[in-house]
């Protein structure tokens, strides 16, 4: 059975603008933030125990660029939340 994924409020109507519009600034693909955020949904549906890596009791951190989220299982009630959302900058190697 799938897991709920519930996004903080605080994400979504704060981090996420801010996100893309420093994305914008930055010439990067605002795209790919979309994309991003949808293979974090799909990959915390199912075992999101086995997705990223555990910092501290409760939280994991998971990475998909060029954003990570830092989330918390609850099993009982079958939700992922996602706590923070981060972005990174894609810098060309040179």
């Amino acid at each position: 059975m799938a897991f709920t994924i519930i996004w903080k409020r605080s994400v979504i109507e704060t981090d996420l603008p801010a996100i893309v519009v420093r994305a914008m600034e930055n010439g990067e693909d605002v795209a790919a933030i979309s994309s991003a955020m949808s293979a974090i949904d799909n990959r915390l549906m199912f075992n999101p125990g086995e997705q990223g890596e555990s910092r501290g009791n409760t939280e994991r951190i998971l990475i998909v660029p060029p954003l990570s989220v830092t989330f918390e299982i609850h099993d009982e009630e079958r939700i992922v939340l996602v706590l923070t959302l981060r972005y990174f900058l894609h810098r060309p190697r040179t």
